[in-house]
């Protein structure tokens, strides 16, 4: 029920650490670096500010900001901005409806599912988190039981503990207690998941040795590649089903 002519797509232009697009003469936007925090941050208050004194009654959208300003930018105004985070909230919100209707097919209780991320950005965060709220609404799993339930691999292998300071904050709540596991295949074996969903950016990731492990002890996996565009998607869904 969004009309298109109501909404207003902005970008906001800090610079760029591309030297190929800084000298190309074709690029239209600021030929400087990109800001640094302390600066960044003043640029998009800025920003706010003028779309609420415009528009006190506007939604916000944050799409494709970086790991690193994503977060806090959301935990910034999440409180006192109608506002949300595509890519965190929009597309955990989509993967919960998504998981919620394979269940309906197969059958099982959300909370009962064992979920493997591969990726975990603020893609895998924002879907962990809305898997999350589903379990704690469906009844009977507390917070900490529903997050123990979610495992994270990144390019350095299996989201645990023992990474420590190390570890990005956004990573935090879904480090395991887990000895150290590099490859899908190994982390598919130990851990046994019934969801399996790519959210790494990398192309045919989900080979069919990997889709075959899950099957191995799964009748009827979850398989969500859910990078985007296609030619970055985990698995086709052609393979997922020849597999």
């Amino acid at each position: 029920g969004l009309s298109p002519c109501r909404t207003l797509p902005a970008m906001l232009d800090v610079g760029t650490n591309n030297q190929d697009l800084l000298d190309d003469p074709l690029y239209l936007g600021k030929r400087t670096g990109r800001l640094p925090d302390e600066d960044f941050y003043p640029v998009v208050d800025a920003f706010i500010r003028a779309v609420q004194g415009r528009w006190p009654n506007a939604l916000i959208q944050f799409e494709d900001f970086s790991n690193n300003h994503a977060f806090p930018l959301l935990e910034r105004y999440r409180d006192r901005v109608l506002c949300f985070n595509d890519d965190i909230q929009g597309t955990g919100a989509v993967a919960l409806s998504g998981v919620l209707s394979a269940l309906r097919i197969i059958g099982g209780r959300l909370g009962e599912q064992r979920v493997l991320f591969l990726g975990a950005g603020s893609a895998a965060r924002g879907i962990a988190d809305m898997l999350v709220a589903g379990m704690v609404e469906e009844g009977g799993v507390a917070p900490d039981a529903a997050r123990s339930r979610i495992w994270m691999l990144d390019t350095k292998g299996l989201v645990t503990r023992d990474r420590g300071a190390t570890l990005a904050g956004h990573k935090r709540p879904y480090a395991q207690d887990e000895p150290p596991i590099t490859g899908l295949i190994e982390a598919i074996r130990k851990i046994r998941p019934t969801v399996l969903i790519g959210v790494s950016g990398q192309p045919g990731l989900f080979t069919e040795e990997a889709l075959r492990e899950m099957h191995r002890h799964c009748a009827r996996p979850i398989v969500f590649p859910l990078s985007n565009p296609t030619a970055k998607a985990e698995c086709t869904p052609e393979q997922a089903y020849a597999w």
